[in-house]
């Protein structure tokens, strides 16, 4: 009986730079998600908290800033696997 495609890479040993990659996605998310957190906080505090003038501005510049971090941070994680793909290509390399 032939093994097949599945049973084949089923019995390959796992490889090691898999973990960091998940770890390195991670990160990235979590960091967005605590931006953009911050980002809706801080924009609750700008419009309904009745602040002088100068917390306003500081609340508003809080939340535009975290906001175009965790915008940021979403960008970079999209590109992250073409960056490896174009890589892998130039390389000649077919691991992932």
């Amino acid at each position: 009986m032939r093994a097949t495609n599945y049973e084949k890479a089923e019995n390959k040993p796992c490889a090691g730079s898999l973990k960091a990659e998940d770890g390195y996605g991670i990160g990235k998310l979590c960091f967005a998600t605590i931006m953009g957190l911050l980002a809706f906080v801080a924009a609750v505090f700008t419009t309904t908290l009745p602040l002088p003038l100068g917390w306003r501005y500081l609340w508003l510049a809080v939340c535009v800033a975290s906001f175009l971090l965790a915008m940021t941070r979403v960008v970079l994680f999209s590109q992250r696997p073409a960056e490896r793909q174009s890589t892998a290509t130039l390389t000649g390399s077919n691991v992932p």
